[in-house]
């Protein structure tokens, strides 16, 4: 889907979609590709956008969807008919009166219901997406979180609406703004921004006590309105939360600046990693700025997973040691959502001195203010080391440094960056390593099928998530399959190019067992010409 997008829209304004930066993997995992500078209907564009989402999961679920979907938004739009004074209905219960918010799968509206007249907000899925079973599955799994979930500083959802051709939840309407947009505003002062926190951290707490991980903490995620005078933070989106136990998904999905280390080593969500979300949404918020800073994803990835955040000027020390205990790099060690909570309770009533520093310039990274960062960005200084010629690496040892290292982009079929680290040091190990796998492979010259295969023995390993097959030919590394599971021993690749060499790499994702000394071959196989 990615690829078939990114061939669709260089066709259709005659450049990619991504351009320029050092490396491949900053390009995919920033912001939304930039406007077109040909005249492409809108409707198409928001499709290709749809496509090219970050999350696998956001993307159209087949090729048959995506090419029903482009014909549809392809067709000159139909008449409109007689829209009611107010606005449109929904299932002759709502009437959508504002729309409030946009993003590449749904809009959200204020709304109206009708039997009461009360105000409440609906999150409508595209039409377009209706026939996208992973789509509707994200949308399904938001609403049950929602329903299953209440808490005083967690949105609260009211009904889910289907009918033909729509599917929305209808919520409460937040009367304010988020945080994002509440601290670009000006400082805000250290008591209410403590305030604010404990209430997030005390929703996110029921959110785990429900065995739930909201694996999307970060500003733009925080609603803030008023209650009896005084400002309120409500927790929201949930739409790629999952169930603590029994998750097969376990890409690091998520956006990239708020991504805790252990997630970008491979292992799976737990709730420490929203609590490390939290401390980098609270130290931007008293900071005016994230605690890293990089020119790419792939220099602000190495920040998260052996960086130490800067003590922001004017922090009191109990304020500090709160959000250095939040951003500790070993899950284990960060504090619970309930005692963040407290934490930020007990700051929020000592009557702290001080305001929240002002926003920092902007990066180019950054999207404008009116949405929401996919990629911030942000600076860390590398440990000075003493200058060693470094030694020579074979360039399989080379291949694993680069998925170590850019594991935040596997299983999505995004092409990943493959180089060594600046001055020739590769990244630090994660405490998940990428474990390579001793495989064959052969080729049958009659279809063109190359088979890859390899025996179960790393599915008893520790920590042991899943297998991961990757093309390593010429100067990238691709991630060729989707999780495949313990009992999995081989896997087909369809698709090969007469005469060109192509050659794999087999991964045990999130073991914790130390990797072999001698990396196993790469097995390569040749489709002769014809």
């Amino acid at each position: 889907m990615y690829a078939c997008a990114c061939l669709l829209w260089t066709l259709l304004d005659g450049r990619p979609p991504f351009r320029g930066g050092s490396g491949t993997l900053s390009r995919l995992l920033a912001a939304s590709p930039p406007q077109m500078r040909q005249p492409v209907p809108g409707a198409v564009v928001d499709l290709l956008r749809t496509a090219l989402a970050i999350d696998p999961s956001d993307r159209p679920a087949t090729p048959a969807a995506l090419a029903r979907a482009l014909r549809a938004a392809a067709e000159p739009p139909a008449e409109p008919g007689p829209a009611a004074p107010e606005g449109r209905e929904l299932a002759r219960q709502y009437v959508l009166e504002t729309r409030i918010g946009s993003g590449a799968s749904g809009e959200v509206w204020a709304a109206r219901r009708i039997a009461d007249g009360e105000r409440v907000a609906i999150k409508v899925l595209r039409e377009r997406l209706i026939e996208d079973e992973q789509a509707v599955a994200r949308f399904f799994r938001e609403y049950r979180v929602l329903l299953r979930v209440r808490h005083e500083h967690l949105v609260r959802v009211h009904q889910l609406v289907e009918e033909a051709g729509q599917l929305a939840i209808v919520m409460d309407l937040v009367d304010g703004e988020d945080l994002l947009r509440l601290a670009r505003r000006g400082p805000i002062a250290v008591t209410d921004a403590a305030g604010l926190l404990s209430q997030t951290a005390s929703g996110l707490a029921a959110v785990h006590a429900a065995g739930v991980v909201h694996r999307d903490v970060k500003p733009a995620n925080v609603l803030v309105t008023e209650r009896d005078g005084r400002p309120i933070a409500l927790l929201s989106d949930f739409g790629i939360a999952r169930a603590v136990e029994g998750a097969a998904h376990t890409q690091p999905i998520g956006t990239p600046a708020y991504l805790a280390p252990e997630l970008v080593a491979g292992r799976p969500p737990t709730p420490a990693a929203d609590i490390y979300a939290l401390g980098i949404t609270a130290y931007e918020l008293l900071a005016g700025r994230p605690p890293f800073q990089a020119d790419d994803v792939d220099a602000l990835v190495r920040a998260h997973l052996d960086g130490e955040p800067a003590r922001p000027d004017g922090l009191d020390d109990p304020v500090w040691d709160l959000l250095a205990a939040c951003l500790r790099k070993v899950p284990e060690q960060r504090p619970s959502a309930t005692d963040v909570a407290a934490g930020w309770g007990a700051l929020a009533r000592s009557g702290a001195a001080g305001h929240t520093a002002p926003p920092a310039a902007r990066s180019p990274f950054l999207p404008a203010p009116a949405d929401a960062p996919a990629t911030l960005t942000s600076a860390r200084r590398l440990k000075d080391r003493p200058r060693q010629p470094p030694p020579r690496r074979s360039r399989r040892r080379l291949i694993l440094a680069g998925v170590a290292a850019a594991v935040v982009g596997l299983g999505g079929g995004v092409l990943l960056a493959l180089r060594a680290a600046p001055d020739g040091k590769p990244p630090p190990p994660p405490a998940a390593q990428q474990y390579p796998v001793a495989s064959t492979a052969t080729v049958d010259t009659t279809t063109g099928v190359a088979t890859v295969s390899w025996t179960g023995r790393a599915a008893a390993l520790p920590g042991f998530d899943y297998y991961l097959v990757l093309d390593v030919s010429g100067e990238g590394i691709r991630p060729l399959s989707t999780e495949l599971a313990a009992d999995a021993t081989s896997y087909q690749v369809k698709g090969l190019r007469p005469g060109r060499r192509s050659c794999y790499l087999v991964i045990a994702v999130g073991v914790t067992a130390s990797p072999p000394s001698d990396v196993p071959p790469f097995p390569c196989v040749t489709l002769p010409s014809k």
